[in-house]
């Protein structure tokens, strides 16, 4: 009986041990399941950096896992993405980040550029012509215009986006970096005479305000004139004269004054010499290059009213 009992004990334990050498795995029988991985290849361009570097423009990821790309381009350059041929992000400039979230297929990232333009419009009005009219140039890039008087007409005003530069010829906008309009303006070349004669003081000027720049032409302050100054009533004639008297009518004075080519003008006999800022009916803003303040280069900035 005894030794019944250790026989059913042995064969017990041993099926037990079958039993857990069942549950393992045989590699032969039950293999481990194969990673699939996707080809990855990045085309990239001229003016666009892109990061990581990959050997080859290529690299491999497992099926499923995301794959990103850091772009970044120059002011000048600007770039799309196309995914297998389809645009997945459009042109832009600057720093960008890409992301594939899940790759399931080869990829064929391809990355274009091409270079920043914009568009230059210029007008002219009445009295004279401004060319070219309409020009697209690329960032950075300086755009020379040609500007022609009609007879007995003279350019008196360039603005650029509604704001008044210096009147020079020709004029050149520099270091384009937006779509700009240039306005050239011109009056007729007896509003350079700018009042009605010594006969007729009926449209005198009268001075209301100074303005100061620095080297650069950044504005820096507003001058408070003399009051004297802002009762005068100044008057340029035909013959070269320039006259103001104060408000008891009293001469207080007396100057000569040319007008040179590109609307410069001097004053007694070209000591002084005057750039033309903006001149019309109504308002002539002239300025003046100088050493004026403890031996700084500054332009002093004067503008008239007409009455």
């Amino acid at each position: 009986m005894k030794n019944f009992k250790y026989f059913f004990v042995c064969v017990l334990y041993l099926n037990i041990l079958g039993c857990q050498s069942c549950n393992k795995k045989d590699p032969a029988l039950d293999p481990e399941p194969v990673k699939i991985f996707h080809t990855v290849t990045v085309l990239p361009c001229d003016g666009v950096t892109v990061s990581p570097i990959l050997p080859n423009n290529s690299t491999r990821v497992e099926d499923g896992k995301s794959f990103s790309i850091d772009l970044n381009s120059g002011p000048n350059k600007r770039y799309k993405i196309l995914s297998s041929g389809v645009v997945v992000a459009d042109y832009r400039t600057g720093s960008f980040y890409y992301l594939v979230p899940s790759v399931k297929t080869d990829l064929n990232i391809q990355i274009m550029s091409e270079t920043v333009t914009y568009t230059v419009t210029a007008s002219a009005g009445t009295g004279g012509t401004v060319t070219p009219l309409s020009t697209v140039v690329e960032y950075g890039s300086d755009l020379p215009f040609n500007i022609t008087e009609n007879a007995e007409y003279t350019l008196t005003s360039i603005k650029v986006n509604g704001v008044s530069v210096a009147i020079v010829k020709p004029y050149v906008l520099k270091n384009i970096t937006a779509n700009s309009d240039v306005q050239v303006g011109f009056t007729l070349t007896n509003f350079l005479i700018l009042s009605n004669g010594a006969d007729n003081k009926s449209r005198y000027w009268k001075m209301t305000k100074e303005e100061w720049y620095d080297v650069n032409h950044v504005y820096e302050y507003t001058s408070i004139l003399n009051p004297v100054l802002l009762t005068d009533k100044w008057y340029f004639y035909t013959n070269g004269k320039m006259e103001s008297f104060n408000t008891a009518g009293v001469l207080d004075a007396n100057d000569v004054w040319n007008v040179l080519p590109t609307n410069i003008f001097t004053l007694s006999s070209g000591d002084r010499i005057y750039t033309v800022i903006e001149l019309t009916d109504k308002k002539f803003v002239y300025e003046q290059k100088g050493q004026f303040t403890l031996g700084v280069t500054e332009y002093v900035r004067t503008t008239l009213v007409r009455q």
